[in-house]
C-alpha cells in the first residue's frame, strides 16, 4: 500500500510539473510582498495550490503558536475533505511544500478557500494556485 501511495504521489507531482512547465494554467500568487490576480482563461472546476512556509527555516524553529496554526490548516484541509471537496492533498519529502489538488465553482470561490486557510491568514503560508485539468484519477477502494 505504501509503494502504490509513493507512485500515485510521484504522478501527480509529475503531471503538476509538466502542467508548470507548458503553462497551461493562470497562476495567483501570493505571498506577503506580492499580490498579483489573473485571470484564467477559462473556469476549471479543479484547482491545484502549492503552499510553502514563508522561512525556511520554519521546522527548526516553529514557535508553539505557528505548531498550533498548523494544526489548525490540517484541520481546515479535514473539514474540506469531509466535504468531498479535496482530492488529494499531501507534501513532499525533500522540501517544505503542500500541494492540494481541491474542487470549485469558480476560480474566485478556489482563491477564498485558499484565502480561508487559517495558515495562509496568518502569514505562515505563501500560496501558489493553479486551475487543474484532471485528466486520471484514482479512487482509492475502502
Amino acid at each position: 500500500m505504501a509503494e502504490a501511495m509513493k507512485w500515485i504521489g510521484s504522478i501527480l507531482f509529475i503531471f503538476l510539473l509538466i502542467g508548470i512547465a507548458i503553462n497551461v494554467s493562470f497562476a495567483q500568487k501570493n505571498t506577503n510582498e506580492e499580490n498579483k490576480v489573473t485571470t484564467p482563461q477559462s473556469q476549471l472546476s479543479h484547482y491545484i495550490v502549492i503552499f510553502r512556509f514563508q522561512r525556511q527555516t520554519f521546522e527548526q524553529d516553529a514557535t508553539e503558536e505557528e505548531a498550533k496554526t498548523v494544526k489548525t490548516h490540517l484541520q481546515y484541509l479535514k473539514d474540506l475533505h469531509a466535504d468531498d471537496r479535496i482530492l488529494f492533498a499531501g507534501f513532499r519529502k525533500d522540501a517544505v511544500d503542500g500541494i492540494v489538488i481541491f474542487e470549485a465553482p469558480t476560480c474566485e470561490a478556489a482563491i477564498k478557500i485558499v484565502e480561508n486557510d487559517p495558515a495562509v491568514k496568518s502569514r505562515l503560508f505563501a500560496w501558489e494556485l493553479h486551475d487543474f485539468q484532471t485528466v486520471l484519477i484514482h479512487r482509492v477502494k475502502p
